[in-house]
């Protein structure tokens, strides 16, 4: 199986260990990068912040990571230097089956397209959501990251733990194909609370990556932090997991 993670928005280079091998569509990420620059050239900080919908201060520091940008600048491993929510409990330092996460484990990106846990990246701030040219990341990438994802799967299944957003890059008639849904309890009422089932989402990317069987039924035994198949909500091809209080 292959499993895929949605990247974070935040990212820290400065603990993550040296990338070890190259994003495999750096050349297209290297197009990618000239697009935004040459469409940004003159753009100020006020405008940077609107386009990424975020803070000066921050639509700053994104400028800076533009410029210092180059596709062949060493860097440090994806699975390493991305934070935030899922990444804070996929907790790669502690993987009992490293080898196993490299082949499974791999996480989109809005810049590099899709990325192995040991791929070389550098900070930067760009989202699939976000258009250049009239044009949304989403489409500029889907026809490359789903031609290479199939030809790394080999036809085995996909388990996507990745947003709904990151999936739509991939043609997922393409594949075997399922979503892993996690729903939350809470004063009585099930639904999905956003930090929660992305921290969720990042430990089921733990567990399968490191388990071992490459088969996707083992999720179903999932148990980590409440969390339990739900069979009655769940269908072929999305299985839900519930977390009660």
């Amino acid at each position: 199986m292959k499993i895929l993670l949605s990247p974070s928005k935040t990212m820290n280079a400065v603990t993550a260990p040296t990338g070890t091998s190259a994003a495999p569509l750096l050349e297209l990420a290297g197009s990618l990068a000239d697009r935004v620059r040459s469409e940004r050239v003159r753009s100020e900080v006020r405008d940077w912040a609107n386009w990424y919908d975020c803070s000066a201060k921050v639509a700053d520091a994104a400028a800076q990571q533009w410029s210092a940008w180059t596709p062949d600048s060493p860097g440090t491993k994806a699975a390493w230097t991305f934070t935030g929510e899922a990444f804070g409990r996929l907790k790669p330092d502690l993987w009992t089956n490293p080898d196993g996460a490299e082949k499974r484990l791999r996480i989109m990106s809005g810049l590099y397209g899709i990325l192995r846990p040991s791929d070389s990246v550098l900070p930067y701030r760009l989202d699939v959501g976000q258009s250049l040219g009239g044009e949304r990341i989403i489409h500029t990438w889907k026809e490359p990251v789903t031609n290479w994802l199939h030809h790394d799967a080999q036809g085995c299944p996909i388990v996507n733990c990745a947003s709904d957003e990151y999936a739509e890059v991939i043609d997922r008639s393409q594949f075997e194909w399922i979503d892993c849904v996690f729903l939350q309890t809470v004063n009585g009422k099930t639904r999905s609370v956003s930090a929660l089932s992305k921290q969720a989402r990042g430990a089921m990317a733990r567990f399968l990556a490191n388990h071992s069987s490459s088969d996707p039924e083992a999720a179903k035994t999932f148990t980590e932090e409440g969390y339990r198949f739900h069979a009655s909500e769940s269908e072929s091809a999305r299985w839900v997991f519930l977390r009660k209080p």
